[in-house]
């Protein structure tokens, strides 16, 4: 199942706790036009573990590292369901949802968060 959605307006947003993966979905956000105000309580832990070690694999195109883009869409597809179940709207939710199903598409189902830069180079090689 893809959730077909438009890209919605640049809204302010907020993180709390850069880890592994918070750092990176700021980023994330950030580029698409976004404001994004970060917040962590310990200054290290604001530095992402991933960026740093992990950006020579993520350069060479090796996303064979961790949770798969096919269980993050499970997890979402649960969210989402729940939410429409309770008349929540989870704009950003379905758009990284969106944003891990055009990375499936490119055949990245068992590759790990990390691969969301292919989708940045696929977009940059088809303009």
């Amino acid at each position: 199942m893809t959730a077909v959605i438009s890209q919605p307006a640049p809204r302010a947003i907020a993180f709390l706790g850069l880890g592994a993966m918070g750092y990176p979905m700021a980023g994330h956000l950030a580029r698409a036009g976004h404001p994004v105000t970060v917040y962590n309580r310990s200054p290290e832990r604001a530095q992402s573990w991933q960026m740093e070690h992990r950006a020579p694999t993520m350069i060479a195109g090796d996303f064979d590292f961790g949770f798969s883009v096919k269980w993050m869409r499970k997890d979402l597809a649960l969210c989402l369901e729940e939410a429409r179940r309770n008349g929540a709207s989870l704009p950003l939710a379905a758009l990284i949802d969106q944003f891990y199903a055009e990375i499936e598409a490119l055949g990245g189902a068992r590759w790990d968060s990390s691969s969301l830069i292919q989708r940045l180079r696929h977009a940059s090689a088809r303009s």
